[in-house]
């Protein structure tokens, strides 16, 4: 996820998600973080991709040796 923000004292900033799900960019308000306005939904490349396998990232949080909480991060892939 990115983000750009408009020389002070913008109330918008611009809102980049990249992934693991399909990339969107959006315009948001800065002092609420309300989403204004999408302007990227990658609509056209959803259809495209309907059915397809996608890959996907699930963190999980594992009990350690020692006593030490371990964040693993697995990668697995979903059917669209």
């Amino acid at each position: 996820m990115d983000a750009s923000f408009s020389p002070s004292p913008s109330p918008y900033f611009a809102l980049m998600c990249k992934g693991p799900s399909l990339p969107f960019a959006c315009v948001c308000e800065t002092e609420t973080n309300r989403m204004l306005d999408v302007y990227e939904d990658n609509s056209r490349l959803e259809r495209r991709m309907g059915g397809k396998t996608l890959p996907g990232v699930r963190m999980m949080e594992v009990g350690g040796e020692w006593g030490v909480d371990v964040v693993v991060v697995a990668a697995f892939y979903t059917k669209r």
